[in-house]
C-alpha cells in the first residue's frame, strides 16, 4: 500500500482510487482469516493471484523502462504473493485436518 500512496509515479487518476481498488479485495477476506477459516484462506489464495499478476506487469514494465524503485517493488510483490499461495493451502489443510473428527478403524468410533 506504501507504492500506491506514495511511492508510485503520477497518473491522471488520484492514488485514493488506487488504494481503494487495491486494498478493498483484502478487507473482504480479513474477517474470515481472524477466524481462522478455512474457506475464506482458499478465497484470498485466489484473490492473491491478482496481486500476482500485477507484480508481473509491473516488474515487466519495469525492467524494459529501467525503472529500479518500480522493479523493487514489482519483484516484492511477486515474492510476497508466491509465499502467501504457497502458505495458505497447507493452513487451510491443517485447519480441515483439525476440524474433522477422525474416526478409529478398530472400534469405529
Amino acid at each position: 500500500m506504501y507504492w500506491e500512496a506514495w511511492g508510485a509515479p503520477a497518473t491522471p487518476v488520484s492514488r485514493g482510487f488506487w488504494l481503494a481498488l487495491k486494498g478493498l479485495p483484502l478487507l473482504v477476506a480479513i474477517p474470515g482469516l481472524w477466524r481462522n477459516s478455512a474457506h475464506t484462506y482458499v478465497l484470498a489464495t485466489l484473490l492473491v493471484l491478482i496481486y500476482f499478476c500485477e507484480g508481473v506487469a509491473t516488474a515487466y514494465s519495469a525492467a524494459m523502462s529501467g525503472t529500479w524503485p518500480a522493479l523493487v517493488y514489482g519483484a516484492a510483490e511477486i515474492v510476497l504473493s508466491l509465499l502467501f499461495i504457497g502458505a495458505a493451502p497447507f493452513h487451510a489443510r491443517f485447519i480441515w485436518r483439525r476440524a474433522t473428527p477422525r474416526v478409529d478403524v478398530k472400534t469405529g468410533s
